[in-house]
């Protein structure tokens, strides 16, 4: 595997809303092979399949295949707005100061990855997380639906945020000399959210809702620079007056 060095400022090149250049999809394909060489991804990958494959057969024993595979779709038609809501509204929260349970969950959810962008252990999602997730947007599709939908309605949302997302997410914090103009350009992006800005580029995969919500940068001149993109806003004045976050984070860190 070819390894690079990087920084924020020179990481790949945007080509904006423009097509993808000729034989784009074949560069992503070549970086989707070298990604899947590397052992964490593909063990969690696989993992993933498993628990989807279960998941949808479960489902087909409960509705009919045509619902499943609407659910399916549906999941995939909403994965951008999707992933954007959660992580601009629920990720980078500070719902979770007051209990001593939803400051570690908050760690292990994002606080600790902004911390420690690159920290290994906290990069790909934990079974809480997805669960989370699913917990979230399921729920308004039962009530229309059916509690008979929350098997297919799981798998719809698992397929994309475990397959997709966490590839992308991933690939944002390795150090690889990638080909394609996708993966050069999600990581610039991804690396302004980590190290410049953490209210822009709330989008992994794409940034449709970036640019339609005014979150978007492409450059480190685009956006003023943030002082609190490393901790999400939880800085000295406020983890004194609400210092569970404190606690258990650096707790996190003695017991690594």
């Amino acid at each position: 595997m070819m390894m690079v060095s990087w920084k924020l400022d020179d990481i790949g090149q945007s080509h904006g809303g423009n097509p993808a250049p000729k034989g784009e999809l074949g560069l992503i394909a070549s970086d989707l092979a070298m990604l899947w060489r590397i052992p964490r991804l593909r063990r969690a990958l696989l993992g993933y399949a498993g628990v989807i494959g279960v998941l949808v057969v479960a489902a087909l024993n409960v509705i009919p295949a045509l619902r499943v595979a609407a659910f399916l779709s549906l999941g995939l038609l909403l994965f951008l707005p999707t992933e954007y809501l959660v992580h601009r509204y629920a990720l980078h929260s500070h719902a979770y100061l007051n209990s001593r349970w939803l400051a570690r969950l908050w760690i292990r959810l994002h606080y600790a990855h902004h911390r420690v962008p690159d920290r290994e252990d906290v990069i790909l999602a934990s079974p809480p997380t997805l669960l989370i997730l699913i917990a979230i947007t399921n729920p308004p599709f039962m009530l229309i639906f059916g509690p008979a939908t929350l098997i297919a309605g799981a798998a719809a949302v698992l397929i994309p945020f475990t397959f997709f997302y966490e590839t992308v997410h991933f690939s944002a914090h390795q150090n690889i000399a990638f080909r394609s103009a996708y993966f050069r350009n999600r990581r610039k992006l991804h690396l302004l959210h980590h190290f410049h800005n953490e209210r822009c580029n709330y989008g992994i995969c794409g940034s449709m809702f970036d640019r339609l919500a005014g979150t978007f940068a492409s450059r480190a001149a685009d956006v003023e620079r943030s002082a609190t993109v490393m901790n999400l806003g939880y800085d000295e004045g406020l983890a004194r007056s609400k210092p569970l976050v404190r606690i258990e984070y650096e707790r996190s860190l003695a017991q690594r």
